[in-house]
């Protein structure tokens, strides 16, 4: 995303990670955009492990992706798969599916969550648009950081 320049110029100087990541971090915890995630983003992150089950899904998205105007085949996804991978109860990983699937975010090709998956375009441009304020928020603070004279005292 920046050219490929961060990992040299992080590897010269490891402690500029030490002003970035607080620069950051301070910036999502206090942007309302970050902290306060879409209604379709926030039914995984305000959930125990949310977050591991909504990356389960991104991962599997297809590299081809050209609309989301329609619902993105994941292929076959069971709770039980789920949950061993992320050492979550199955039960849990049921419920989160069970109120994404209330509320249109996944659907399965057949019933009782079998078949094929298929996610919600409106979840994946809520997840891209929440993603994009954590890369906004990382790209100002590596900016000015770099730009910034370590502290006299702490050399960070």
């Amino acid at each position: 995303m920046d050219g490929g320049n961060r990992t040299p110029t992080l590897t010269g100087n490891p402690h500029l990670l030490a002003r970035i990541h607080p620069l950051a971090i301070r910036a999502l915890v206090f942007d309302p955009a970050w902290a306060e995630p879409p209604a379709s983003v926030d039914l995984f992150v305000r959930t125990e492990s949310g977050s591991n089950i909504l990356h389960e899904l991104i991962c599997r998205l297809p590299t081809d992706i050209t609309s989301m105007a329609d619902p993105i085949r994941l292929g076959p996804l069971h709770a039980s798969e789920v949950s061993t991978r992320h050492t979550l109860s199955r039960g849990h990983v049921q419920r989160v599916f069970s109120r994404a699937r209330a509320e249109g975010l996944l659907v399965w090709s057949l019933p009782g969550n079998q078949g094929d998956l298929f996610v919600s375009g409106k979840l994946l441009q809520d997840y891209a648009s929440w993603q994009g304020v954590k890369f906004d928020a990382i790209s100002e603070a590596y900016e000015r950081s770099r730009y910034t004279a370590p502290d006299e005292n702490t050399g960070v």
